[in-house]
């Protein structure tokens, strides 16, 4: 059921006595358009499902859906309930899957309340108020658990103390944002290296500090690992078992690697669809080792002090490589390398990393190009006219350069192109009118939102970020906003001569800057086109 329409009236399913399963979901239910007989009438329901709606669990809600003793699914995910977790649940025996996620719940989260639900495998309380301590080891008997998710919420979590052994072996572990060992040294959970079975899990966000593991990088199951913004010191350590990672995923993006990426680590990481180690302080050359990440979709190491050349495999002849971020590092006095032969290359950003001399004359085979940022470097020459081979080009930045000549006219060619930004060059000569004729800024278009996302084998999206500079201040943008900006950046170059009275039809361009240059004569009344 996707819609409620007014004045509809629910007691009949009352009447449905052997109903087992019932779906209320994605829907605009309160409280009053549950009738009390369905909690009473029910006795055989196993499964009910009343997320996404607008449920605010008033007095005597809990102690409804508490009546229904066969009860094995509830999922009230997206609500708008309040109030502490009601002790009747510890009550509800036959539970499987508890899912209380993304609603307004507060207080302390009473131990006791889980500690008879031996049946229950999967339990999600993210994105809730819950404060106070949650002691890890309230959950130590239920053998059955086998997902966990308390992501986003205020209370903290202790998984070392009282002393426990764990009963269950999780499949999924989210403990994003939890204040986890606060006190306690802000140690890693312990307890995960026995766990044996374990596929995914998220600990960021929680000033973890400490090595990483080898144990936790060489867990034989564990396909996702996400230890973002800690404070986790060390470099990626060697196997050592000489054994290789499962890891689908790792994000170590956001700690205190600092380190150099060292080649036998590398190796050990054969499987790997996306590898996220930015602002780590990473230091040294990139390791030729590259070569054998061939599944390799998503590379981010932005914001580090790696410098040298960049190895083949990250320009020529990689087929999987999607997404390449190798922004804000030190490849200072390098060549600006020529890309090619990279069949589902994306996004490439290589903005302030201090690269010289002048484009490559040549790049081909970059077939679904759709960003491109090299701003913020030493790059100098004529600004080449090959663009428009990349049908697909929808990002273009070649800001805070030594770039001089003129716009190639055949960028009016790129009807796809939502952004163009060339400020901070020595261009010269007269702004093309032709830039006018350009589809996406003349009227309404939008990028789907797929075009700037990447979506992992555990279906987690991860988002194309682009910083835009407008009069001064960077702001990054992603997702939405990112798929609907419009942008053409002229400004703080040495263009000449009057404004085209063309640039006035882009009706659907959402900033132009032709600030800081030479220009003369009047704005063209077709600006009042301008939205």
């Amino acid at each position: 059921m996707n819609y409620q329409p007014p004045g509809v009236d629910f007691s009949a399913l009352c009447r449905l006595q052997n109903l087992k399963r019932l779906d209320l979901s994605d829907n605009f239910l309160d409280d009053g358009s549950i009738p009390t007989c369905l909690f009473e009438n029910h006795s055989v329901l196993e499964s009910l499902d009343i997320s996404h709606n607008n449920i605010g669990g008033s007095p005597g809600f809990f102690s409804g859906i508490c009546k229904l003793r066969n009860l094995q699914v509830l999922n009230l995910q997206d609500n708008l309930i309040q109030g502490g977790l009601d002790p009747c649940l510890g009550g509800m025996t036959s539970l499987v899957s508890l899912d209380l996620s993304f609603n307004h719940f507060e207080g302390t989260i009473s131990s006791y309340i889980f500690s008879n639900l031996t049946l229950l495998e999967t339990l999600r309380l993210s994105d809730n108020k819950f404060d106070g301590l949650l002691l890890f080891a309230s959950f130590a008997n239920l053998s059955n658990l086998e997902a966990i998710d308390l992501t986003n919420n205020e209370f903290e979590v202790d998984t070392e103390t009282p002393s426990w052994v764990p009963s269950f072996q999780l499949l999924s572990l989210d403990l994003r944002n939890t204040r986890l060992n606060q006190n306690y040294g802000h140690v890693i959970p312990t307890f995960i290296s026995k766990q044996h079975k374990l596929k995914s899990l998220s600990l960021s966000y929680n000033a973890l500090q400490g090595s990483v593991p080898s144990w936790l990088l060489y867990n034989n199951t564990l396909l996702m690992l996400s230890l973002r913004s800690n404070r986790l010191y060390g470099g990626i350590p060697a196997s050592s078992q000489i054994q290789a990672s499962s890891l689908l995923m790792l994000d170590v993006s956001d700690n205190c690697l600092g380190s150099i990426l060292l080649t036998n680590v590398l190796e050990s990481f054969p499987d790997l669809f996306y590898l996220n180690l930015s602002n780590n302080a990473l230091e040294g050359t990139l390791p030729s080792s590259f070569d054998n990440l061939l599944k390799l979709e998503v590379l981010d190491l932005s914001h580090n002090f790696l410098q040298g050349k960049l190895p083949p495999a990250l320009r020529q002849n990689h087929t999987s490589l999607a997404h390449l971020v190798l922004s804000n590092n030190n490849f200072h006095r390098e060549v600006m390398p020529r890309f090619s032969n990279m069949s589902n290359l994306a996004y490439l950003h290589l903005q302030n990393d201090g690269f010289i001399g002048v484009l490559p004359a040549a790049m081909f085979n970059l077939p679904v190009l759709k960003v491109r940022d090299i701003s913020g470097n030493n790059l100098s020459g004529n600004v080449p006219d090959y663009f428009p081979l990349f049908p697909h080009l929808a990002i273009l930045i070649l800001a805070r350069n030594q770039f001089h000549g003129i716009i190639p006219v055949s960028l009016c060619q790129m009807q796809k192109l939502h952004i163009l930004d060339m400020s901070a060059n020595s261009l010269s000569g007269d702004l093309p009118s032709c830039l006018g004729n350009i589809t996406t800024w003349m009227k309404e278009s939008q990028v789907l939102l797929p075009a700037f996302m990447w979506l992992s084998p555990s279906y987690t999206n991860y988002r194309v970020k682009v910083p835009l500079t407008t009069k001064g201040n960077a702001l990054s943008y992603e997702g939405i906003p990112l798929s609907q900006m419009t942008t053409l950046d002229l400004s703080m170059n040495h263009f000449t001569n009057e404004i085209p009275s063309q640039l006035g039809e882009l009706a659907a361009l959402h900033s132009l800057n032709l600030s800081h240059n030479v220009l003369s004569g009047h704005i063209p009344e077709s600006f009042m086109n301008l939205k």
